[in-house]
């Protein structure tokens, strides 16, 4: 939201007119807004599109590489929005998610960062309370609440029960994500 922000202040000095974007999709997780597609007739776009932080691979037919975090947050996003069947692991260049794969330590350095994050959130939204925990685990947090109360004109409580709800809701799409390459502790 802070990037957003950010931006309309741009438009509006190159435009010379207040201008607001909304963002409906604010407090949810990549899932909860991937699912927003199949209700509107619009789930096989998914395979149009493209989240590789590395695109493009001149790879024929494979246009993501599969290994980047953003193809991760891709792949388990699609997956728990029940939209999976519509990203074929065959469009990857490198599949995370089949044991049987190839992969080197850096290829599955994002995936485990990955699951690091969502752990480090799950023992923070463990705390009777979470809000505090989290905002000293993730300080970007104290911004964009910042952000929102004066520029949105939100209450501070209602966006950190928004942010928790989220954040409660991602952990529990990972539950969910059938990735298993993970490096032996």
């Amino acid at each position: 939201p802070v990037s957003l922000m950010e931006a309309r202040k741009l438009f509006e000095l190159v435009l010379k007119q207040t201008i607001r974007i909304e963002n409906p999709f604010l407090f949810d997780t990549k899932a909860e807004m991937c699912a927003a597609l199949q209700p509107i007739g619009l789930a096989h776009l998914v395979r149009e599109t493209v989240s590789c932080d590395g695109f493009a691979q001149r790879v024929a037919n494979k246009p993501q590489c599969g290994y980047c975090t953003s193809c991760i947050l891709r792949r388990q996003s699609l997956h728990s929005s029940g939209l999976g069947g519509f990203d074929p692991s065959a469009e990857y260049r490198y599949d995370v998610l089949n044991r049987q794969s190839s992969l080197t330590l850096t290829q599955i350095y994002g995936l485990e960062a990955m699951y690091d994050q969502v752990e480090k959130l799950a023992r923070c939204l463990c705390s009777d309370n979470p809000w505090p925990v989290l905002a000293a685990s993730f300080p970007g947090l104290v911004l964009v609440r910042s952000a929102l109360v004066v520029h949105e004109d939100m209450k501070p409580v209602d966006v950190e029960a928004r942010l928790i709800r989220m954040y409660r809701a991602y952990v529990q799409e990972w539950e969910r994500f059938p990735a298993t390459y993970r490096i032996a502790a």
